[in-house]
């Protein structure tokens, strides 16, 4: 469910593209993400930002960003077990932030 917003179709060749964005291999699990430990993999986080219509220069944002998530600080199982309308936030600084990610072409 794309909920309204444009989505980019995974396909394998932009997949392959957006992997260009790392070193790491695209089996690599980055992270198991709570309740069921499902495993964020480099490659399953590509699909994601061609759906989402990511650039690979966006790949050590998105692969940080899902580190950032399973911080033990982060308690991610409170927002996914939750009944409340619960939403982390992610802000980025540092260098990278100077990247375009926004459809407006604005940075960070």
């Amino acid at each position: 469910m794309a909920f309204g917003l444009p989505i980019m179709p995974p396909t394998e060749e932009a997949v392959k593209e957006m992997l260009k964005g790392t070193d790491l291999p695209a089996d690599h699990v980055v992270a198991r993400i709570p309740p069921m430990m499902g495993k964020a993999t480099v490659e399953k986080i590509a699909i994601n930002g061609v759906m989402a219509g990511c650039l690979p220069t966006y790949m050590p944002v998105l692969i940080a960003a899902v580190q950032a998530l399973v911080d033990p600080r982060m308690w991610i199982e409170a927002y996914t077990c939750s009944v409340a309308s619960w939403a982390p936030m992610l802000m980025i600084n540092g260098p990278i932030r100077t990247i375009s990610m926004s459809a407006a072409g604005v940075p960070c």
